[in-house]
């Protein structure tokens, strides 16, 4: 199994091998409107073109259909003719798988077409797409050998890098500013010193004074004598 990933329109990659049986070629893109009024797919070979699908879109005065053909000897042999089931601004999901007589074609999941053999599918020898179209993603599925390990642009099925997209380089943020804030001045706490408690001195009262009369004694008259005359 081998995927490519937005290979640049008009593209080829290799075949290695050609086509075994059960041999699958997936083709996820966008058609586009453009001057070649479609897009085409062909499996190149010893002898010219093994399998060519021709998607005619009818935009410039044609013919709105899909053509099937192959070329030997540098001449197109006997077409045959389908209706188009492609849509201008579209994605699609195209399937060419190989069987033990023919390309069996799916679109989006329906059977458009059995195709068979030419010639030989094994003397396959590359994939190349061109025309209005966007390819998203190639999958090789059950070849033998590692198939799709170039992309080129043209169709000489030539050994070359697979171009990658773009990587997408996200620019770091910057780093957030740091702010020191000053540090606050350590609490002091005032001690104060123990309150001594406030003593109130209570003077003894003096005892009161109590005055004391002497007792008055009696005062006795003296008894008057009686005058003795001589």
């Amino acid at each position: 199994m081998h995927v490519i990933e937005f290979p640049v329109v008009p593209c080829s990659t290799p075949i290695y091998n050609g086509f075994n049986h059960d041999a699958v070629v997936d083709i996820h893109g966008d058609l586009l409107q453009g001057p070649q009024n479609g897009f085409v797919v062909e499996f190149p070979s010893r002898e010219g073109i093994a399998f060519h699908m021709s998607v005619r879109m009818g935009t410039i005065g044609g013919e709105s259909a899909i053509v099937l053909n192959n070329m030997r000897n540098g001449g197109w042999q006997i077409e045959e003719r389908y209706g188009n089931v492609f849509f201008l601004g579209q994605h699609f999901h195209m399937q060419i798988k190989s069987h033990s007589t023919h390309f069996s074609i799916h679109v989006n999941g329906n059977h458009l077409a059995h195709f068979y053999y030419r010639e030989d599918p094994h003397h396959v020898t590359a994939l190349t797409i061109r025309g209005d179209v966007r390819v998203q993603k190639i999958h090789f599925e059950h070849f033998i050998g590692m198939n799709g390990g170039g992309v080129q642009i043209g169709s000489t099925p030539t050994m070359v890098v697979a171009p990658a997209p773009a990587p997408v380089i996200v620019a770091p943020a910057p780093a957030p500013a740091v702010v020191i804030a000053p540090r606050p001045a350590p609490l002091v706490e005032v001690v104060l010193p123990p309150r001594r408690p406030i003593v109130e001195v209570i003077a003894p009262r003096p005892p009161p004074v109590v005055v004391v009369a002497p007792p008055r004694r009696p005062i006795i008259a003296p008894e008057k004598t009686a005058a003795v005359k001589p």
